[in-house]
């Protein structure tokens, strides 16, 4: 928490703005929830994936960022409704009467290229595994006993930070593209708000210079 008032001061402000964003997308949505069905199915959705989004935040800050990726899965199901909503609003009649079709259906559908990342949550973080990913960090590899508390990293934690905020802001970027179903205008300043949060927090969290990191290192790989 003294990180995050100081060396780590701008990036809680971005996670901050971006739950805010979020906020501001449900308002939008309340003002006709009750009368209109795509509105009260998209602020529901919001709402839930928010709640996971502050479940995760919540467990990063208590020094459990690997635990917080069991919760990825669930937002990032939520979000992609989203996408299957805003490209066919009529689909919140599904919603309404619980016959969704299946996540993976559904990811088939809107196209979605988020089939590896869940993957590695399915095998690492949102199940039971023994995997290298899932508890290298609960073992002191030197002399193989188990860790009662995870150590903390300032670095870890940074990355963590970086990784929620890139969900958030993607969330936030869907969310305005949902309104602009309802309204054009509201929906764009939603999204320009967003564009500025996402390029001010990747630079505070060096998203960037992560990317070019990963890709490089494929093409080491390769």
């Amino acid at each position: 928490m003294e990180l995050l008032d100081t060396e780590l001061a701008e990036q809680r402000v971005s996670i901050e703005k971006a739950f805010e964003l979020i906020d501001k997308a449900i308002d939008f949505f309340n003002q006709n929830a009750a009368n209109d069905q795509y509105c009260r199915i998209c602020g529901l959705t919001l709402a839930k994936a928010k709640s996971y989004a502050l479940g995760a935040y919540g467990m990063i800050l208590d020094n459990l960022g690997q635990e917080a990726g069991a919760l990825n899965r669930p937002f990032l199901e939520y979000y992609e409704l989203l996408v299957y909503f805003s490209q066919d609003p009529n689909r919140v009649a599904e919603a309404a009467e619980n016959k969704l079709p299946k996540a993976g259906q559904r990811a088939k559908l809107i196209g979605s290229d988020l089939k590896g990342f869940r993957e590695y949550l399915n095998q690492n973080a949102s199940h039971s595994s023994y995997s290298y990913y899932s508890l290298s960090h609960q073992l002191d590899t030197a002399s193989l006993l188990v860790k009662k508390t995870q150590d903390f990293s300032e670095e870890v934690l940074f990355r963590n930070l970086g990784d929620l905020f890139a969900q958030l802001v993607l969330l936030d970027f869907q969310a305005a593209i949902s309104i602009s179903i309802k309204d054009r205008q509201v929906g764009l300043r939603l999204a320009q708000e967003a564009e500025f949060l996402r390029d001010n927090g990747g630079d505070y969290f060096r998203l960037k210079d992560r990317i070019q990191s990963e890709a490089d290192n494929n093409l080491t790989n390769k």
